[in-house]
Parts: C-alpha cells; structure tokens; sequence
C-alpha cells in the first residue's frame, strides 16, 4: 500500500495493511558558543577523547565545594536553578530550566541549588578515555 504524504510529514511506516505516519521532526536549538561562560575560547582535546553523558540530580540545599573541569563539559538544565560562582574571573551568575552551560575550562569554580526545587542536569564531558574531567581543588 503506497501512501502519498502531506508537505512537512517525514516519514511513513507500514506493517500489512496499516499504515502508521510519524509527525514532523522538530529541531530546537538549545546553544551556539565559542566560547564558555566565562569568556574562554572553546578548544577540543587533541587526540582520542572519551564522551560521558549523565543525568544528575542536585537536590535542595547542595552546594559544591570549589572545583575545575580540564575539558570541555557541556550541561543543560534541565529543571531547578543554580548559581555558579567562578573564583578566577569573579563572576557569579545564576543559570535556570532550559539554558545550556559551556563550562569553564581549568578555572576554580563551585556552584550551589537555588531556591526550593532540585535541579537536574543533562552533563556531557569530552575527555582523554579513562582520565576524569572533575578536580577538587586542593584544601589548605
């Protein structure tokens, strides 16, 4: 059974005699940068890296100690709000649902939930394989 599809459909899949036509795809753009928040121009790792995808969870009250990401990590925030405070460049700035985060690259920086609601994150890192791209920074 051939069926003939309306401007916009992008697919139509048939088993037998039905036929099932998947909706349009949509495409939104979350982010655009070359360089991260904190004025960084974005350079990949030379050589082989390694992607690492999670899904984190941050609940009410969680604050991260002072810390430094080597390469390049990627976040979306999903729901909640945090505010991330950057010890080089003395900025602090808070970031909620929906924006996308290119994180500083080797600078000191902790972050902290705002408000009453958790914040769940989308983090994805580029790294050598087997090297980790978080590093506590030193207690005196």
């Amino acid at each position: 059974m051939r069926t003939s599809l309306p401007m916009g459909l992008m697919a139509a899949l048939t088993f037998g005699s039905a036929t099932f036509a998947a909706a349009p795809i949509q495409s939104t753009p979350l982010a655009t940068a070359t360089t991260t928040w904190s004025g960084q121009p974005l350079n990949l790792p030379q050589g082989p890296i390694e992607l690492k995808a999670a899904r984190v969870v941050m609940p009410v009250g969680t604050a991260l100690a002072p810390h430094k990401h080597p390469y390049p990590r990627y976040v979306h925030i999903e729901s909640g709000r945090l505010s991330v405070s950057n010890e080089v460049t003395g900025v602090t700035r808070e970031f909620g649902p929906g924006e996308f985060i290119v994180e500083a690259i080797d600078q000191w920086h902790s972050g902290r939930v705002v408000g009453d609601e958790p914040v769940i994150l989308m983090v994805i890192d580029q790294a050598p394989p087997g090297v980790a791209n978080v590093v506590q920074k030193p207690q005196p």
